[in-house]
């Protein structure tokens, strides 16, 4: 009797030993997906508002006309809260702002007008796009906060763990079970060995 008890602990731990290998590797699969769907998604996110700083500064550009006076734009209220957190400004060859947007002082940046750059202005950290435009006697400089991204990243990292927490207590039951049935056999023994 002894013998057949201590055969049945062995089969209740061979069925612990299973599900947690089963368990442990499924968490670790899917925390691979989950790092690898987040990154991809980051970079993918990135290179869109990469692209949208881009066009901004373009169509700023292309929509100045000789004789722009210094003004800042727009004097309403922002409709939307990213609005606080984007900014422009533009200038003429000597350097003199043209006109720039009424949130974020992007007029103190001193970064080097070709592409693309982060800098830090005040407390707040930027993303710039700069577009020189030659032919039209203009710079442009576009920028976003960083916190836009970052606040993006945020969601997404909770958009990805979200469903994988709420899966693993579901396949863990799963498993338990598939395991016991699987070893329902050796149960079996057990009990007619006992």
């Amino acid at each position: 009797i002894h013998h057949a008890q201590g055969r049945r602990v062995s089969a209740r731990s061979l069925r612990r030993r299973v599900l947690a290998l089963g368990l442990g590797s499924l968490a670790l699969g899917l925390a691979a997906m989950g790092v690898v769907a987040y990154l991809s998604a980051v970079k993918e996110i990135n290179e869109l508002f990469d692209a949208e700083l881009a066009e901004s500064a373009r169509m700023l550009a292309d929509l100045y006309s000789p004789g722009l006076e210094a003004s800042a734009a727009g004097g309403e209220q922002p409709s939307h809260p990213y609005e606080r957190k984007l900014a422009f400004v533009m200038r003429d060859e000597a350097g003199r702002i043209l006109v720039q947007s009424r949130f974020g002082d992007l007029a103190s940046s001193r970064v080097a007008c070709g592409g693309f750059a982060e800098e830090r202005l005040g407390d707040v950290d930027w993303k710039l796009f700069c577009l020189q435009r030659s032919e039209a006697q203009v710079q442009v400089l576009v920028g976003q906060q960083l916190e836009i991204r970052r606040e993006l990243e945020g969601e997404l990292v909770l958009a990805q763990l979200v469903p994988y927490l709420l899966a693993l207590p579901m396949l863990g039951l799963l498993t338990w079970a598939a395991v016991g049935r699987a070893l329902a056999p050796m149960s079996a023994l057990s009990r007619q060995i006992a």
